[in-house]
């Protein structure tokens, strides 16, 4: 599948596209088929390094994703489900920016039925933020 990568730490030239292995489920995580994604600030942290952060290799880039459940073995997620999360790319797990993303299932939530994926993803940072300092 293909993914915007990193190698090493770096401005915005470090990114390019790469083919990696599809990931597999696990007990703990739901495979997603990515439909949208989103840049926020810190992504640029954990790519240029100013984040010090343990990253999954190879280093796919982005924190946040909208798209489809394909697979699953958690009863809350259905295959077709449209979901979202705001917290890949960085403590070990692949970031969103790949075709397909295996998401930590206490880090994946059901998106709202009539929102658009591409104006859900552009929200769900600075939104879940929000919710966090309220």
């Amino acid at each position: 599948m293909k993914a915007v990568v990193f190698d090493d730490f770096g401005g915005p030239d470090k990114l390019h596209v790469a083919e990696v292995k599809r990931p597999t489920t696990t007990a703990e995580t739901v495979l997603v088929r990515v439909t949208a994604v989103s840049v926020n600030h810190v992504d640029t942290f954990v790519r240029s390094g100013a984040f010090k952060t343990p990253l999954a290799t190879p280093h796919i880039a982005g924190r946040d994703l909208v798209g489809r459940v394909v697979a699953n073995s958690q009863a809350d997620f259905k295959v077709g489900d449209r979901v979202w999360t705001n917290s890949m790319g960085y403590e070990g797990r692949m970031g969103a920016t790949a075709e397909y993303v295996a998401v930590p299932v206490d880090r994946l939530y059901h998106a709202p039925d009539g929102v658009d994926g591409l104006q859900l993803v552009a929200a769900v940072h600075s939104a879940a933020t929000a919710a966090i300092v309220l």
